[in-house]
């Protein structure tokens, strides 16, 4: 049995959370353009010390999905869970990503809610994905009232800042 067929996502309970901005970095990640090498980065970088920031993992992750190799990059993420690499936003992201193309809509909301409990905000990329997620799999209306959700809340949140002033 594979990790995407449980009920709720385990990966979930393996992230650890960072709510704080990554410090900035001068080092370069190089580009990847096959599994082989993405997985040799990868394991260069975890041979670092001190280990790379999650940035250029999410960097690394988010090439490799644009392969097109989502249950990968989901092991790996598993694997830095496991390492105690923190997750960010667009850590997760990219973990709501690969579940909506492995048509897993469920886990992707089940990740969504990880961002709520670690009090991470999810940001538009996020409510972007989880959208294309729902119309990969022709839930239409469903995209449509996230979108209407996502609006009204961009307008109630100027309102209260406009107010404020």
């Amino acid at each position: 049995m594979t990790y995407l067929q449980y009920s709720t996502p385990p990966l979930v309970a393996l992230l650890h959370f960072k709510s704080s901005k990554p410090t900035k970095s001068r080092e370069t990640h190089p580009r990847v353009s096959n599994v082989e090498h993405a997985l040799k980065v990868f394991d260069e970088m975890l041979q670092r010390r001190p280990l790379p920031c999650v940035v250029r993992f999410n960097q690394l992750l988010g090439q490799r999905a644009k392969l097109k190799h989502y249950s990968a990059v989901l092991s790996l993420i598993r694997q830095m869970g496991l390492l105690g690499i923190a997750s960010d936003t667009y850590t997760l992201t990219i973990v709501i990503n690969c579940y909506c193309h492995l048509d897993q809509m469920g886990f992707s909301l089940s990740v969504l809610g990880q961002f709520f409990k670690s009090g991470l905000q999810p940001n538009v990329a996020t409510f972007n994905t989880l959208i294309n997620g729902f119309v990969l799999q022709n839930r239409v209306p469903e995209a449509a009232r996230l979108f209407s959700k996502m609006v009204g809340e961009v307008i109630v949140s100027r309102m209260c800042l406009l107010s404020a002033h």
